[in-house]
């Protein structure tokens, strides 16, 4: 397979959205606050899933952190976001014959989908011993 260039889209931005523009990138590069933050959002509040407890609670705190550094007219929106739960989940192997299969789940960010999966042998990753 090979790769294809794509080119860059082209956009005129007026100047005053550019010079705006520049100096919150020259803001933002001046220091590693923002990356400071970041860092204690995700150590504080791990595996913000959608209409979770734990993503209310980031929430509230990252308008506490931006009050306390001054922002003004800070708010919570309220959204409506879906809220899933995993459920029980399994894999049958269905020709040549019906078998039930043993597997790891890798994590996701994203609920899988409803439907069945319909995997072929080559988009499967099998485990033929624990070492691997």
């Amino acid at each position: 397979m090979s790769a294809t260039t794509i080119p860059a889209q082209t956009i005129t931005i007026a100047p005053a959205t550019r010079a705006a523009a520049d100096r919150l990138i020259d803001a933002a590069m001046a220091n590693d606050a923002g990356y400071a933050r970041l860092a204690e959002l995700v150590d504080r509040f791990p595996g913000r899933l959608s209409g979770s407890a734990v993503l209310e609670q980031a929430n509230d705190w990252l308008i506490a952190r931006m009050k306390d550094d001054g922002f003004a007219n800070v708010r919570g929106e309220m959204v409506m976001v879906p809220h899933w739960v995993r459920g029980k989940e399994s894999a049958m192997l269905t020709a040549p014959r019906p078998l039930a299969l043993h597997f790891l789940r890798r994590p996701r960010k994203s609920p899988p989908p409803t439907a069945h999966i319909n995997m072929t042998a080559r988009q499967a990753l099998f485990i033929r011993s624990p070492s691997q």
